[in-house]
């Protein structure tokens, strides 16, 4: 997270990871900073006007993930 920041000119930028997306939207909600976020994943806040949405650069991220498989099944 940090090189995505200062790839876009943020270096000095103050950050917590937080890993709940409902925590991060009420923080922001609450009035502590802004929350990089998908935006898929605040649309009932954008209908009632609780967050908003700041255009700013392309910050794409990938989260990877996996499909685990069991190779037996205990019988």
């Amino acid at each position: 997270m940090k090189l995505l920041l200062q790839r876009h000119g943020l270096a000095g930028a103050e950050w917590i990871l937080i890993d709940s997306l409902s925590v991060q939207k009420r923080m922001v909600e609450a009035g502590f900073g802004i929350s990089l976020v998908p935006i898929t994943s605040i649309d009932e806040e954008l209908r009632l006007g609780s967050l908003r949405f700041l255009p700013g650069p392309e910050l794409a991220m990938t989260t990877p993930v996996v499909l685990i498989k069991r190779k037996k099944l205990p019988e």
